[in-house]
């Protein structure tokens, strides 16, 4: 595990870096800082549901992705509900093997999730 102080400096440095690479989750950062009006996002209503066998599920990562980001619940169940249609017109393939066309087919339904 790599250490470094807190400082502003430091920061730009990491922002610097992974611009464009990966995303940062900055709480551990803005401790004292508010970071939205929003409070956090809980959608465990969705993974405590009861589930079926023949319904494919958002995964988890997607669900994380969402709280991080902290999106208004409202804004939470819309993304999940398109998603959970997208990867359901492809019931017997693996999210990760779909190809570009076949997002790109159902891209035009499904716009507000991409």
């Amino acid at each position: 595990m790599v250490y470094i102080v807190n400082t502003k400096e430091n920061l730009t440095q990491i922002f610097e870096k992974f611009r464009g690479v990966a995303l940062i989750n900055g709480n551990s950062f803005f401790r004292d800082k508010v970071l939205s009006n929003n409070e956090p996002t809980c959608i465990n209503w969705y993974r405590d549901r009861a589930k079926t066998a023949s319904y494919k599920y958002v995964p988890e990562e997607y669900l994380l992705k969402l709280e991080l980001k902290r999106y208004a619940l409202n804004t939470c169940k819309v993304y999940i509900s398109h998603f959970g249609k997208f990867i359901n017109q492809y019931p017997d393939k693996d999210i990760v093997t779909l190809s570009e066309q076949e997002i790109r087919e159902q891209r035009s339904v499904y716009k507000y999730v991409f």
